[in-house]
C-alpha cells in the first residue's frame, strides 16, 4: 500500500477556505483561532487549521475543522 494511502495529505490552502474574505482570516476575526484578529495568512501555503471551513475551491469535500472527529461534545455529559 503507498505511503499516501495511509497518511492522506489533509492540509489545505486558505484559497480552499469560506473563512477567507479578500485578504483576511474571517476565523481570526472572530476569534476562533489563535492569531491577530487582522491576520492576513499566506493564501498558498498547505497547513492544517482549526478554523478551516470549506469553499466551493476545495473539491475533496472536507469537513469543518481540523480532527472535528475527535472533538467531544458540548452537550456530553463527563463522569
Amino acid at each position: 500500500m503507498p505511503e499516501s494511502d495511509l497518511f492522506p495529505d489533509d492540509r489545505r490552502t486558505c484559497e480552499q477556505c469560506a473563512n477567507l474574505a479578500g485578504l483576511r482570516c474571517l476565523a481570526a476575526w472572530r476569534g476562533e483561532i489563535v492569531a491577530n484578529r487582522d491576520y492576513e495568512p499566506l493564501r498558498d501555503i498547505l497547513r492544517r487549521c482549526e478554523g478551516y471551513m470549506p469553499n466551493l475551491k476545495d473539491t475533496n469535500g472536507h469537513q469543518q475543522g481540523y480532527c472535528k472527529d475527535l472533538e467531544r461534545d458540548p452537550n456530553e455529559r463527563i463522569q
